[in-house]
């Protein structure tokens, strides 16, 4: 039964369509049964996917103490195979919190335990988080590079999550090199897969990532058929995909003359997110919706968001943003001098 439950908790996590409510119950009984039974890894397991919750709600800080509290719990039963995944699950979190060096710590100590004992899939977690730390530091030839590796070896192992991670972040780093028939050929594939094994995890993104590929690629008619697909799939619990999907509505919805749809939808996307420390995500966000009003006269509305995630990119050396931020300085300096 405590076997049956941790799986159920699992199949939720990636799969389930109920609300948080639905999955918090879930959670729980994955947690009694395991308790009830005296399976301690087991219980150390399903506390780690519940936390999930946290994640999916913004609460990163405490996602970060419930998990750093079952690092040590598994380390003082010498379960290292949970010690290495969740210590693994540490490095993207701690990173978009802007902790880079603890970050890099549990990396090291991540893979020195997947190292010495052969755990592949936290093998290909770093191989991720490796990736997506290339795309941050704007390496967008290394980030594919690194991000391509990691599909091949995520497709040999069968690990379908992976796959779609992969994907997804490929997709990300294709859209920031301008590569945008290549982005919409990774986000196709990426939905399609997630659709066709019925994973949930990045539906809403992935959706949103397939309107994005069509409006870059110039087919409006694509692009909304996709983002009003992504809208519908959206649970409002799930923070990260609410602000996304509606950043691209956004722009979508500026390409199409909508301005006034389009500054709600963008103000919405940053707005969902603000008292949260998902900030690669903020930075996303907020230059696009800085860009925008630059480009219709609002320049120092404009500049007050470009002054303060300008200054967040240099302080954690994430230069992906670097075109973009170009673009809006040079925009409000014309309109400044005009």
């Amino acid at each position: 039964v405590a076997t049956a439950r941790l799986t159920e908790a699992w199949i939720y996590n990636w799969s389930g369509e109920g609300s948080m409510e639905d999955f918090a119950h879930v959670f729980d009984r994955a947690v009694d049964a395991c308790r009830r039974v005296g399976d301690l890894p087991g219980e150390i397991e399903a506390r780690h996917v519940g936390s999930n919750l946290q994640f999916a709600s913004g609460r990163l800080k405490e996602f970060v103490e419930i998990n750093e509290r079952l690092v040590e719990q598994a380390r003082a039963i010498g379960d290292t195979a949970h010690e290495a995944a969740i210590t693994a699950r540490l490095v993207s979190v701690e990173f978009i919190r802007g902790n880079a060096a603890l970050s890099a710590r549990h990396a090291a100590d991540a893979e020195a335990l997947a190292t010495r004992y052969g755990f592949r899939n936290v093998t290909l977690r770093l191989a991720f988080d490796h990736g997506s730390k290339l795309l941050h530091s704007g390496d967008f030839t290394g980030a594919e590079a690194a991000l391509r590796q990691y599909l091949a070896a995520a497709t040999e192992a069968g690990a379908v999550q992976h796959q779609i991670s992969a994907l997804r972040y490929l997709s990300y780093t294709l859209l920031y090199a301008g590569r945008y028939p290549e982005f919409a050929q990774s986000a196709a594939g990426a939905v399609t897969l997630s659709e066709a094994v019925g994973e949930r995890w990045n539906r809403s993104e992935l959706l949103g990532l397939r309107a994005r590929a069509a409006l870059e690629n110039g087919d409006l008619s694509a692009a909304n058929w996709y983002i009003d697909r992504a809208v519908t799939s959206l649970r409002e619990e799930d923070l990260t995909a609410v602000s996304e999907v509606q950043n691209h509505l956004g722009l979508i919805r500026a390409a199409e003359g909508r301005d006034a749809d389009a500054e709600t939808a963008l103000r919405r996307s940053l707005e969902v997110i603000a008292d949260t420390e998902y900030n690669n995500l903020k930075i996303a966000v907020s230059l696009d919706l800085a860009k925008f009003l630059a480009q219709r006269g609002r320049f120092a509305e404009g500049q007050i968001l470009y002054a303060e995630y300008a200054r967040r990119t240099e302080q954690w050396g994430w230069h992906r943003w670097a075109a973009e931020l170009e673009e809006i300085r040079r925009l409000i300096a014309a309109g400044q001098t005009a």
